[in-house]
């Protein structure tokens, strides 16, 4: 039964690989992906996609249509080969950007919020709609290449074989980001903050290593890991094609999708990828590797001469936080605000002019700050769950005190509900608050006012009929004028102001540099801002009266949103080293600032999106629905195929398992069906050699926070156990099926199936606080069962809680203690209902009854009550940051644990039979291929009262034990 168990989890696990491949952004900050099917959707079909789309959105559609149809021939050009159709989805479900694939159905799906464009992606293009379509058919198109026997295989399973997603994550990832750089001509590959990471790699001569981007794992340093495969990957692609000829990377598909048992390789079997490297590029790994860092040398080493020749001039820094620090701004009083987030930590900060008293002030999500006059207020922006379908942007506020060198802050006020509110702004008086305001699905911004007395809200104006997105705002200190950073379609992001109660714009720059985070100076003489004008970051100034620019910086790496303080003796930018982003401060000395001209180009006018009639129709998901592949399954005593399918908006998800036991001369099945509509609803129904049931779940939200989740499920399933009455364990029938040569014929055969139909309920709650120096998590379930037994008449009840307390150690960020309460109770004198107790094994761990006390063996004790109380202490050990030779098997890291576990299991419960446990782990994180991520654990645990330690290994695969 085990080892049936342990190939299932195989099978499993590559098809979770391969689907999660391009779906790893279907789950967000814990929330999992749902449409919001309360909408009215439509479809328009094209040659090669069916473009879904929800209210507000069809110009959108219309526009993107033809992007996505050009894209689809260049790709399928370059590749060879591309699927028939696309199901595109475009919704407007989070207050961020981002996408994701699934090869598996064909289908891809683009977030339409524009929110930070400029922070994170490259803007430079005519619509935001060229940069993130080609990116998801990229990965549409390469995952679906096959060569040789793959490609017979796949006209078979149909698109359950995907080679190409068994490959370094660079050849993933960085792939999608050269080819559209290719497609489009611009991407992240050559955006200024990836040539400022590398340039800044080749300034310290420090570079990852060759294993630290080939896999998708949890990484804890600078640069982020993002950053290294997509950014760093997209140079390493290019770099492919320069070197080893423009084919390149046509040879490398052609020999990664056509090596046979290639979709192995994560369980060790089929070639390692240094053999692919070698066959297609004529290189090992490492020589390809250290020749990329060669070249990007000679790309960048003439460039940071050139800017050493020109004079460097940044400040000094005030903060030493790396990682992503963000949104310096200053307070009347002489305060810095700022954001800064980590692996570790994150929130709102503030700190004095000199970086001293640097105190955080609100923990978690929070960017944007902005001070009130009087310097007492600080409001932010946050990204909240409006339900379980949206992610909003909403404005909080928070009251600063100071007392000689401590800084404190009140409980977080909020706001705005739902507002999808960005870029605060207090006018000079503290009466008014400026903020941008996301105002249809398209991504559009709006400049609103708040009257903070009254909260009374108005529309300063609508950037929507330009097609424009506010990236950042600024009030003059006379309260007349306004600056704004607006990105506009065709590619320009600007900044300009206009008077406080709207009107007309007015340019201060007009060019195609990212332009952005506009501040007055305090004299209201200057719009201070900072921009790539020449692929490299700094701080530029406009004189607003006579239209001249001014460099203010000239720094190595970058330099990036200014701020004033109040008495002009100084500025505060974000700068950039190897270890990331921090606060740096330069003095406020306009005559020492170098005069530039800022090049000029007329920023076409919008036409708005395109209009149309035909081609659109009722969204129908029932065509869209049929499954593209199975899947050959074996079944105790027969053989079966699985397949499982979805409709683009995933409203509809069902898996089917159906087969033929040839022992019985009879059908076996297994369905699932998922409904998300109002509310998740789960069908299900099987029919195997041991049992028959069919069931229902469907699951309430309650609560959904950043912080907080609560959510009920209703569930109900009616239950034949065809298993041996006296102890319903398949694992033992089939034994018994052994020892007699004849399947499932035991004494007990004769005996009517016990039938059972269960009513259960389960409340789950999990809340977390997390500050600098503390962490703390709560998770609670309690399930409950009410259980008639239809062939008996009987009724019984059967309860579990499970509570978890988790406490993050101060000052030392990685280590944990956790307390696990866990008890059971039933009245049932069913073993299949009651409760075990003992080691932790994949046998004990996969019933739901088991109760695991460590350092004894399995089923040491059972009853109808069970407790157990576990005490855990994690620690990291170190980090091993390693690639399994070539394969795509990542080990992250290596971490240990102490624990003290104690329980108890029987009919009655008698504190003399407590069972105490203690001993020692050691986990070990692997992860496979792209974000499929499994925990190896060893230990030792020594029970009292037995003769010797009892050593253990488990194995953590997400979703499957």
């Amino acid at each position: 039964m085990a080892q049936r168990r342990i190939g299932l989890a195989c099978l499993l696990a590559l098809v979770s690989i391969t689907t999660l491949s391009l779906m790893g952004t279907a789950q967000i900050g814990g929330t999992s992906l749902n449409y919001d099917a309360d909408l009215t959707w439509r479809t328009l079909t094209t040659e090669h996609f069916r473009i879904h789309f929800h209210d507000g959105l069809e110009g959108v559609a219309r526009d993107v249509a033809p992007i996505a149809e050009d894209a689809y021939a260049r790709l399928r050009d370059q590749f060879g080969e591309a699927p028939a159709t696309i199901d595109l989805v475009l919704t407007d479900p989070y207050d961020f950007v981002n996408g994701f694939a699934n090869p598996l159905s064909d289908q891809v799906a683009i977030f339409t919020s524009h929110r930070d464009l400029s922070e994170n992606f490259n803007v430079r293009t005519d619509a935001w709609w060229d940069t993130i379509v080609t990116h998801e058919l990229v990965h549409s198109v390469d995952l679906r290449q096959t060569r040789g026997i793959h490609d017979l295989l796949e006209r078979v399973f149909g698109n359950i074989i995907i080679p190409n997603a068994v490959k370094p994550i660079p050849f993933l990832e960085g792939l999608a980001v050269y080819e559209k750089h290719k497609i489009v001509g611009e991407s992240r590959l050559n955006d200024s903050r990836t040539r400022m990471m590398i340039r800044q790699m080749v300034l310290e001569n420090d570079f990852p290593t060759w294993d630290e981007i080939l896999g998708f794992y949890e990484r804890n340093e600078w640069p982020s890991l993002g950053l290294l495969l997509y950014n760093y990957g997209a140079w390493l692609m290019g770099y492919i094609e320069q070197a080893h000829g423009p084919d390149a990377l046509g040879r490398f598909t052609d020999v990664n999708a056509g090596k046979p048992l290639q979709i192995l390789a994560l369980f060790g079997f089929g070639p390692q990828f240094n053999e692919i490297i070698e066959e297609a590029l004529g290189v090992s790994p490492e020589t390809l590797y250290a020749k990329f860092k060669d070249w990007l040398r000679g790309q960048f080493v003439p460039e940071i001469d050139a800017i050493r020749e020109s004079g460097v001039r940044t400040g000094r820094g005030l903060t030493d936080h790396g990682f992503r620090t963000d949104d310096p701004t200053w307070s009347s009083h002489g305060l810095i605000a700022y954001t800064h987030s980590s692996p570790s930590r994150g929130g709102l900060r503030v700190m004095g002019p000199n970086g001293e008293a640097n105190t955080e002030v609100v923990s978690g999500s929070a960017s944007e700050p902005a001070w009130s006059p009087d310097g007492g207020t600080l409001v932010y922006a946050k990204l909240e769950n409006v339900n379980r379908q949206s992610i909003r942007s909403d404005l909080y506020q928070v009251r600063i005190q100071t007392s000689s060198a401590e800084i404190t802050a009140s409980d977080p006020t909020r706001l705005t509900h739902g507002e999808r509110a960005i870029s605060p702004a207090f006018a000079p008086d503290g009466e008014t608050l400026y903020y941008a305001k996301q105002v249809n699905h398209a991504g559009h911004s709006a400049l609103m006012a708040r009257d903070m007395a009254t909260g009374d809200v108005r529309m300063v104006r609508d950037f929507a009929d330009m097609g424009a997105v506010i990236q950042s705002l600024s009030v003059s200190p006379d309260g007349e004028r306004i600056a704004l950073a607006l990105w506009r379609p065709g590619g320009y992001q600007d900044v300009y102001t206009m008077p406080a109660d709207g009107g007309e714009l007015t340019a201060l720059t007009q060019n195609r540099a990212e332009d952005r985070d506009p501040v007055w100076s305090p004299d209201g003489q200057f719009v201070i801002f900072s921009s790539d004008l020449d692929r490299r970051d700094n701080i530029y100034a406009v004189d607003v009266d006579s239209g001249e620019a001014i460099r203010v910086t000239n720094a190595l790496s970058g330099a990036f949103a200014p701020t004033a303080a109040p008495g002009s003796e100084a500025l505060a930018y974000l700068g950039y080293d190897g270890d990331g982003y921090d606060v740096y401060r330069l003095p406020y000395q306009p005559g020492q600032w170098t005069p530039v001209e800022l090049p000029e180009r007329e920023v076409p006018s919008w036409d708005g999106y395109p209009t149309g009639n035909g081609d659109v129709q009722p969204y129908n998901p029932i065509p869209l629905m049929l499954p593209k592949l199975w899947i050959p399954t074996p079944l105790a005593g027969g053989f079966g195929i699985t397949t499982l399918g979805n409709d683009p908006l995933l409203e509809h998800i069902y898996s089917l398992t159906a087969g033929w036991d040839f022992e019985r001369q009879q059908p076996t099945y297994s369905l699932s069906y998922q409904h998300n509509s109002f509310l998740p609803l789960t069908v299900t129904a099987s029919d195997s050699r041991s049992r028959m049931s069919v069931g229902v779940d469907v699951t309430v939200p309650l609560e959904a926070s950043s912080v907080r989740d609560q959510n009920l499920s209703l569930g109900y399933e009616r239950l034949v156990d065809r298993s041996p009455a006296n102890d319903g364990d398949e694992a033992e029938a089939d034994s018994a099926a052994d020892e007699s040569g004849e399947a499932g014929e035991t004494e007990s055969q004769d005996e009517p199936p016990r039938i059972t139909a269960t009513l259960s309920g389960r409340y789950a709650f999990s809340a977390s606080q997390q500050t600098e120096r503390f962490g703390h998590s709560t998770n609670v379930t309690v399930t409950g069962e009410l259980i008639n037994v239809e062939t008996t008449g009987e009724w019984h009840q059967r309860l579990v809680l499970d509570w978890r307390e988790g406490v993050r150690l101060p000052f030392v960020a990685a280590h944990r203690v956790a307390l696990d309460v866990r008890g059971g109770w039933t009245d049932s004198p069913h073993p299949a209902e009651g409760f075990t107790l003992g080691g932790p094994t994949l046998e004990n761990a996969a019933m739901g009854g088991g109760f695991a006390v460590r350092g004894f063996g399995p089923n040491v004790a059972e009853g109808q009550q069970a407790v157990v109380a576990s005490l855990q202490y994690d620690f990291p050990l170190f980090d091993v940051k390693r690639g399994v030779q070539s394969w795509p098997v990542f080990v992250d890291d290596v971490g240990g644990a102490f624990f003290v576990d104690a329980g108890m299991a029987g009919d009655t419960l008698n504190p003399k039979d407590v069972r105490i446990g203690y001993g020692a782990e050691v986990r070990v994180a692997v992860t496979l291929g792209y974000r499929s991520t499994l925990t190896l654990v060893g230990g030792i645990g020594q029970g009292l009262g037995e003769d010797r330690p009892r050593p253990y290994v488990d194995l953590g695969l997400p979703g499957l034990f």
